[in-house]
Formats: C-alpha cells, sequence, structure tokens
C-alpha cells in the first residue's frame, strides 16, 4: 500500500489507533454504496488531499498540526467524515 496523508492507511477495515467519533451524514449522499478498493483509494486520497489543501492553504483556519487525523476514512468500503475533526471547523 501507499503511504497515506497521516499516519494509518485508509482501508477496508483499518482505523485508528485511537478512538475518534465517526458519521456517515453528507458521505452517505455521496458515496451511498460501499466502494471497491481501487474507488476508494482514489476518492479518499485526493478528496482528502483536496480538502486539506483548500483548509490549510487557501482559507489559512487550519495547519496540519490542527488536523492530523483523516477527514474522511472508509470501513468496509463505506465511507465515513471525521466528527471531531469537522466540529472543529465550525
Amino acid at each position: 500500500m501507499t503511504e497515506s496523508l497521516v499516519g494509518w492507511d485508509y482501508w477496508l477495515n483499518q482505523w485508528p489507533d485511537h478512538p475518534i467519533a465517526v458519521t456517515r451524514a453528507n458521505a452517505a449522499d455521496g458515496y451511498p454504496k460501499p466502494l471497491t478498493p481501487l474507488s476508494q483509494d482514489l476518492i479518499l486520497t485526493y478528496e482528502e488531499a483536496g480538502v486539506r489543501r483548500f483548509y490549510f492553504e487557501k482559507l489559512a483556519v487550519l495547519s496540519p498540526a490542527d488536523a492530523p487525523d483523516p477527514y474522511m476514512l472508509a470501513c468496509y468500503g463505506l465511507v465515513y467524515l471525521n466528527s471531531d475533526q469537522l466540529a472543529g471547523l465550525g
């Protein structure tokens, strides 16, 4: 597997080693069905990079240290959003 944007890999059933709150809100609208391993890697890798670039560089509201975990992750192909980090953006 390739190196992810954060310290752990996106894969079908891998979660970070610490508790996080996740939600399917909005993610279920965009990705209602389980992704294949290839589409999961393409969507999560590049959408995550785009979200981070937008918040860090364009809006300059966060730094990478403010968001150490991914915004998006998948478990068994279903996309989830990191609720804790999204709440911090608000």
